[in-house]
């Protein structure tokens, strides 16, 4: 028997920094860094195919809120876990 190809995972990319945190901060896997002559290119991984509607999430401001307030949030619930505040 012939053995089994995977394809490549499919891959999104993008030049804007902070859609790249964005993405890095959900869990996208950044598969690579292209440096061009200009502007350098964030490559991901998106076996899952969910990169579009993250992008799109992200431009209508539709995350789940910012990224140092989610930071902050998770800081305070684990001092509350652990009998503080």
């Amino acid at each position: 028997p012939m053995p089994a190809v995977t394809p490549p995972p499919l891959e999104f990319r993008t030049r804007s920094l902070y859609l790249a945190a964005y993405l890095r901060v959900v869990g996208v896997p950044l598969a690579r860094v292209e440096r061009g002559s200009q502007l350098a290119s964030f490559v991901f991984s998106d076996a899952e195919g969910r990169c579009v509607q993250l992008e799109r999430d992200y431009a209508a401001d539709r995350v789940v809120g910012p990224i140092a307030a989610y930071a902050r949030a998770v800081v305070e619930v684990k001092k509350l876990a652990n009998g503080g505040l």
